[in-house]
């Protein structure tokens, strides 16, 4: 038995590969991780540049109301990271009526504000205190004119194991077990 498909884009060399980048909503994707990341992006209030105005942020089951809502909760999340790093391992996307479909999975590299132990590399060779691996993230991105480079956002779902966080985070004394049981919820 066959069954209907739709053609997909599949990358699973890790990082960021100038060739991935041709596909516009991996560019997206980069500007809006580089923003993200490295950039004032999660500082300067909702981005409606790269958002739609329902942006819907869902973590580990559980989804946030849309909009403004869901990005506050979605920075609220990365707020105790003093760096933070989104390094694709592998996704694959395809086009719906509005733009795209992308899931994949990703590395997770942070700095935290308490001393610890050990470093880890990401494929550039910067140093993190921790690495989250393969965290699973979909997203629902719209084709928009008004958006960077065309595209906005609509959607960010991740699914992580946050229990290797949650033991760095206890490690560190940033948080009790208690504490951190209520993030693991």
């Amino acid at each position: 038995m066959s069954f209907k498909t739709v053609p997909a884009y599949v990358q699973h060399p890790a990082g960021w590969p100038d060739a991935t980048r041709e596909h516009p909503a991996i560019d997206f994707m980069f500007e809006f991780e580089q923003a993200l990341d490295f950039g004032d992006l999660k500082t300067q209030g909702y981005p409606a540049s790269h958002l739609t105005a329902d942006f819907v942020y869902k973590c580990n089951g559980t989804a946030h109301p849309p909009g403004k809502p869901s990005w506050d909760k979605y920075t609220a999340d990365i707020a105790g990271f003093t760096a933070h790093y989104h390094e694709p391992l592998y996704y694959v996307i395809y086009e719906t009526a509005t733009g795209w479909e992308l899931v994949g999975t990703a590395a997770i590299y942070v700095n935290l504000p308490a001393p610890g132990e050990g470093k880890v590399k990401d494929l550039m060779g910067r140093e993190w205190d921790f690495k989250m691996q393969g965290a699973a993230f979909h997203f629902e991105l719209v084709k928009d004119a008004s958006g960077i480079k065309g595209v906005k956002l609509g959607k960010q779902e991740v699914v992580g194991d946050m229990l290797a966080l949650a033991a760095e985070l206890v490690k560190r004394g940033m948080v009790t077990w208690e504490q951190a049981a209520e993030m693991l919820k």
